[in-house]
């Protein structure tokens, strides 16, 4: 029995350290895919260009329609996601395939000196069929029955999803092109609306109610107007939640409701069924005074707890910019400043389980508006996109640089995103 005992502990010991050398021969000392630049507002243009461009509910419902993807907005896209792990990305499509090539930092520096993981896979598409060729971590290479091997074996596990048939159901082929990529597709409302019903789980659904009707509660309450009377109750109620339930959960929910509810879209995509109550009334809550600020505070907060801040400032920058043409309010950097605040309001909110609850004690121990976003004096706003042009001149300029460090610092000033005040 000793015997048995002493051969196995050696076994694992082998294998352990063998598993270990090959991943340090995967990992390289320099990247393969250097670091590319965050999202910006341009690229959000793009992709709301796009989407406007191949928008099916002009269609009628059961047609097929193709939409034609370029190779520079998959690359926003790829690249978008792996920046949210610390790595880059690129993607380039050619006839009948794509070469995806991905670098993903790897923080073991005390291990050995090459802190990247380099990655390269060649995607061909045959007969409606996805298969892998040329995949190779750092500087091994996996053979294509090892890696299409476990394609698949990913692929029948996602066959056992409602979400994959739902998928099979629309997208009728995938096809590698010259710089684009095409997707044929059945355009089936009644799908798209069951996909989105399921892209929260039933626990995430019954937290979005909870906040929910805590806020169709409030809102019959006349005395309360601005944003801190507000975020008071709600996050009395993700404290109380919170004894029972993930405190940063509770948070990113409660952010994720009052964010549509201000921005007035996505609430029957969070709660589907609806509350008893009924529906809410039209957000009219002030911070600072100004609706719009409460608005573009917590839209920024919904967006960085439902995404990252990464996509929330873009966001905001793009609203601007598009504000200073024709028709909009104009560039303001007040309102960057609370765009800015309510990304940083969500960063406090769901860092960690005891940055969350930092919070919510901070804010059922009662605030004011001035808590949650410094003044804006001083701050230029109203600037039609010549004005914008001639006193900035763009984003990347010194003078526009100095105003953005400037609303960094004022918000960084507050106590109330200081974790140790």
């Amino acid at each position: 029995m000793k015997l048995i005992l002493r051969i196995t502990l050696v076994v694992l010991i082998v294998t352990t350290f063998s598993l270990l050398g090959v991943f340090c021969l995967a990992l390289s000392e320099s990247r393969s895919v250097a670091e590319q630049t965050p999202l910006s507002h341009r690229d959000i243009r793009q992709v709301q260009q796009l989407i406007r461009f191949h928008d099916p509910r002009k269609h009628p419902p059961g047609s097929q329609q193709t939409i034609r993807i370029p190779q520079n907005h998959i690359n926003i896209a790829v690249n978008y996601f792996a920046q949210r792990k610390g790595g880059a990305a690129t993607i380039k499509v050619l006839p009948s395939a794509a070469r995806l090539t991905a670098t993903v930092p790897i923080p073991i520096s005390r291990i050995t000196k090459k802190r990247f993981l380099n990655f390269q896979s060649t995607l061909l598409a045959t007969n409606n069929t996805i298969s892998l060729t040329n995949v190779s971590l750092g500087s091994i290479e996996i053979t294509d029955w090892l890696s299409n091997y476990l394609f698949k074996l990913a692929v029948l596990i996602l066959k056992q999803t409602e979400q994959y048939q739902i998928y099979r159901n629309i997208v009728q082929s995938i096809n590698f092109n010259n710089r684009h990529i095409a997707i044929d597709y059945l355009w089936l409302p009644e799908l798209i609306a069951q996909t989105r019903e399921q892209m929260f789980t039933k626990p995430e659904q019954d937290s979005f109610l909870a906040y929910y009707e805590e806020i169709f509660n409030l809102q019959h309450n006349k005395s309360k107007k601005t944003l801190a009377d507000l975020l008071l109750p709600m996050f009395q109620l993700a404290s109380e939640r919170s004894r029972n339930h993930d405190p940063v959960k509770e948070n990113r929910s409660l952010l994720i409701v009052l964010g549509a509810w201000a921005s007035g879209h996505g609430m029957n995509q969070l709660i589907p069924k609806r509350s008893r109550l009924g529906r809410l009334r039209a957000f009219h809550f002030l911070l600072n005074a100004r609706y719009d600020y409460a608005q573009h505070f917590l839209v920024s907060a919904a967006l960085t707890a439902g995404g990252d801040a990464l996509l929330s400032d873009a966001v905001g920058l793009f609203k601007e910019l598009q504000d200073s043409h024709t028709g909009g309010s104009g560039f303001s950097f007040a309102d960057l400043l609370a765009d800015r605040a309510g990304i940083r309001f969500a960063e406090s909110a769901i860092k960690s389980p005891q940055s969350a609850l930092i919070l919510q004690r901070k804010l059922t121990n009662g605030i004011r508006d001035k808590d949650i976003m410094p003044s804006v004096k001083g701050l230029p706003g109203h600037m039609d996109a010549a004005t914008f042009k001639r006193r900035f001149g763009n984003v990347n300029s010194n003078a526009y640089q100095k105003i953005n460090r400037e609303i960094d610092r004022r918000i960084g000033a507050q106590p109330l995103y200081n974790e140790n005040i």
